[in-house]
């Protein structure tokens, strides 16, 4: 069972004994229950055996429940966290599987320090009753908050956050039953050379470690655009935080798939990518509103271009970079159409190539057969191909997947399927 498909719920000092029909009852309070495959309860001789569990986990009464997906997960803890909500239980943890904590995720040397002063700076502002609440927030019991960023409403672990003001006064009214609104602080950084949030400790919203920051591209609650009149004119207002720095730079390396079709599983979504040249990670979304969108980062921004563009040619998805409307993005492609553009080197998906294979490898990679040599003469034309001869400085090869030819220009990197003079494909009898 996929842990990430986990969610962990624990009320604080219950009444009664924690019943699987207890735990069933809250999930149906957001309409998840239909996602639910397994419910496991938590005996506190089990908790008290874990290692790096806090002491005050222990008066709380564990409840992991495993969904069908980590989508569905994810959703349910989003809807379970959404500000003006109320739990039957008075207090009640929301933990995330994995966790998100210092063994898991251990700080770094510069983070141990940032924390530190981060909790020095709340004292500093702090009544005598809540001086405390800075290191609570290093080493209390885990939580998801729900936070507002640039893009959505995002599922954050407290323990990939640094403690700031604003999080404990979330945490509190947690803690007596209130589910309410925190932004993300678009400010903060957690580079110290880069960091622009001057508040420090004393902010009112969330920090993020780097851990955390992928989270930001992920939110299951997406801005909702509202319409005004200006001048009598309606008109488009997206009230939401602004874009941290981190974000803006995602723009250039990470695509959004959106909307995603039901047949394609997070599994196959990350199959699509995995094999292209910088691929980092992928994750597939299913939001409030029932849509689905997918997000894949690359090590960089031509990586990232290329596959866009593979994945473009061969299939009907929406491919776009983070940030950018879907207006934009056809607008983009627009002006780039070309009979040069389209030979775009295409896959049976976007899995461009096996890792470490040249960008010049056929589309299916290592199972692709090149042509026999790079002269004018092998290029152009054999007598056992089914197409007519190719014009100077042109290429082709043959796919063994698909047996498929495929053709190229001597010291270009796209591919295309198609003929450059017949504008057909071929493919070779088996």
């Amino acid at each position: 069972m996929d842990v990430r498909a986990g969610l962990r719920l624990g009320v604080f000092r219950a009444a009664t004994r924690l019943s699987k029909e207890q735990v069933m009852d809250e999930i149906e309070s957001v309409r998840m229950t239909s996602h639910v495959e397994r419910v496991l309860l938590e005996s506190p001789h089990q908790i008290a055996l874990l290692p790096g569990v806090p002491p005050l986990e222990q008066e709380y009464a564990w409840a992991t429940v495993f969904f069908s997906s980590a989508e569905a997960a994810d959703l349910c803890a989003a809807l379970l966290c959404q500000p003006g909500r109320r739990s039957k239980w008075a207090r009640v943890s929301i933990q995330r599987l994995p966790i998100v904590s210092s063994q898991t995720e251990p700080h770094t040397a510069e983070e141990e320090q940032r924390a530190q002063v981060h909790v020095y700076q709340m004292n500093a502002v702090a009544h005598r009753l809540t001086k405390g609440d800075g290191a609570a927030l290093l080493c209390g019991v885990h939580d998801t908050v729900l936070a507002q960023s640039a893009y959505g409403w995002c599922v954050l672990s407290t323990g990939g956050l640094f403690p700031t003001s604003g999080l404990a006064a979330y945490l509190k009214h947690r803690h007596v039953g209130n589910f309410t609104g925190i932004d993300v602080c678009a400010d903060f950084d957690p580079r110290c050379d880069e960091d622009k949030c001057a508040a420090g400790g004393q902010c009112k919203g969330v920090h993020l470690r780097a851990c955390e920051q992928w989270r930001l591209l992920v939110p299951p609650v997406l801005i909702s655009k509202r319409e005004t009149l200006t001048a009598g004119t309606p008109t488009l207002v997206i009230t939401s935080p602004a874009e941290s720095a981190w974000q803006r730079a995602r723009r250039k390396d990470t695509l959004l798939v959106m909307p995603l079709p039901p047949e394609i599983d997070e599994a196959a979504f990350v199959y699509m990518f995995r094999w292209c040249d910088g691929f980092q990670r992928a994750q597939t979304v299913r939001t409030v509103d029932a849509l689905r969108y997918g997000v894949v980062q690359f090590a960089d921004a031509a990586s990232a271009q290329l596959a866009r563009q593979q994945a473009i040619s061969h299939s009907n998805l929406p491919v776009r970079f983070v940030g950018e409307t879907a207006a934009d993005a056809n607008s983009t492609e627009s002006l780039k159409a070309s009979p040069a553009a389209s030979s775009t080197e295409p896959t049976g998906s976007a899995t461009a190539r096996p890792p470490n294979k040249s960008r010049t490898a056929a589309p299916s990679g290592a199972n692709a057969v090149p042509a026999s040599g790079t002269s004018t003469a092998a290029a152009t034309h054999a007598p056992d191909v089914p197409f007519p001869p190719l014009p100077g400085g042109w290429e082709y090869g043959l796919s063994r997947r698909t047996m498929q030819y495929y053709f190229l220009q001597s010291g270009k990197k796209s591919t295309t399927w198609k003929h450059p003079i017949t504008q057909e494909q071929y493919k070779a009898h088996r």
